[in-house]
């Protein structure tokens, strides 16, 4: 998780260095998911035609085989943030109970075969 690069970029807007931080800080928690993450993007931006959710916050993980993207919408950047950050952890760990499943299934056919093969 060391050498995960995290660009952060905003367009027709600024944030506080405290918001960076927690963005930093909130990428490092996706490393329980996935260990293998390569590189994060945040993009905020500030949408001046939409007034009530003016600020869009798209999260991209890049990881050694796929990207991963999530966009949210909100009146403020954090709560923009915070939600594309919501939306991703609910993929991650939507991913990783299937691949943990899987695995499983495929722990549990081996171990019929195993059982069978024994009785034989």
């Amino acid at each position: 998780m060391e050498n995960m690069r995290v660009i952060i970029q905003t367009i027709n807007c600024s944030i506080t260095d405290e918001l960076k931080k927690k963005v930093k800080s909130r990428f490092i928690k996706f490393n329980k998911y996935f260990t293998r993450i390569i590189q994060t993007g945040v993009l905020i931006r500030k949408d001046s035609q939409d007034k009530k959710k003016g600020y869009h916050c798209e999260l991209i993980l890049s990881k050694k085989d796929n990207n991963l993207f999530t966009i949210a919408k909100a009146g403020n950047a954090e709560k923009a943030v915070t939600g594309a950050f919501e939306g991703m952890r609910k993929r991650l760990r939507k991913m990783k109970m299937k691949k943990q499943r899987k695995y499983r299934l495929s722990g549990l056919l081996l171990s019929d075969q195993l059982q069978t093969a024994e009785e034989a």
